[in-house]
């Protein structure tokens, strides 16, 4: 395998209340197909390989829900405003409680 596989966008950690249906890189960009369920605990999804590597746009069935700059995370309008955040070197997401495929994608 090599080595600029581990640089790639990843899901580093998927909390129990996280179903992931979906999570492959295809030619630089993360697709991933995350659903919450309730009736366990759980803080979500984290992806590494995006905060602090440059511009990022994250979408949601192809909408523009965030833009990952650095470590900083501008939400666009919409119902998915909420669904990113970044710790540290993190990004974090809290995912909905119906099926949404989640993209990310650097901007070049």
């Amino acid at each position: 395998m090599p080595r600029s596989r581990f640089e790639e966008p990843a899901l580093t950690a998927v909390a129990r209340d996280v179903d992931v249906t979906r999570a492959e890189v295809v030619d630089g960009v993360l697709h991933t197909r995350l659903r919450r369920t309730r009736d366990v605990p759980g803080d979500g999804v984290t992806v590494g390989g995006i905060a602090d590597r440059g511009r990022w746009t994250v979408t949601v069935d192809g909408q523009a829900a965030a833009r990952v700059d650095g470590t900083t995370v501008r939400p666009e309008p919409g119902r998915f405003a909420d669904a990113v955040h970044v710790h540290r070197d993190r990004v974090v997401l809290h995912c909905p409680d119906t099926p949404h495929t989640f993209t990310f994608r650097q901007d070049r």
